[in-house]
């Protein structure tokens, strides 16, 4: 399986997750997510720190745990999910699921679905753009 696949079935998994996370529960703590050789995703979740800490806490345990898992040499790619608010191009801020993912042949891609949520609690997203990315977990 080539990077892009790896990558692609990573996001998909990942974004999956997340959307039903956002929809059900409005919201999320960062969770991580793996892809083996064979391109079979794995969520990643921090039980360790649900209820202790802030998201920035969670974020921090769940990098340190998808590092480790980077070195053990199973997964082809290694991401995380998290929530934040960006800037669009007109000026506003819209909320949005960052998915930042590594393929150990050193490809980073950043992969950002903004959305928006109604007055009645509906949720509607928008097409994930993808770019480049900087967050890395393997060591090249």
């Amino acid at each position: 399986m080539n990077d892009s696949e790896a990558l692609s079935r990573l996001a998909e998994a990942v974004e999956q997750m997340a959307k039903s996370l956002v929809e059900k529960m409005g919201g999320y703590r960062p969770f991580g997510g793996v892809v083996d050789a064979q391109g079979k995703p794995e969520l990643i979740f921090d039980q360790a720190s649900v209820g202790v800490g802030d998201a920035q806490h969670s974020l921090e345990r769940l990098m340190a745990t998808l590092r480790e898992e980077a070195r053990s040499g199973k997964w082809d790619a290694v991401g995380v999910a998290n929530m934040a608010q960006v800037r669009q191009i007109d000026g506003s801020q819209r909320l949005a699921i960052v998915i930042s993912m590594h393929h150990r042949l050193g490809r980073c891609i950043d992969y950002v679905t903004t959305f928006e949520r109604s007055a009645s609690g509906a949720v509607t997203f928008d097409t994930g753009q993808a770019g480049l990315g900087r967050l890395q977990f393997f060591e090249n």
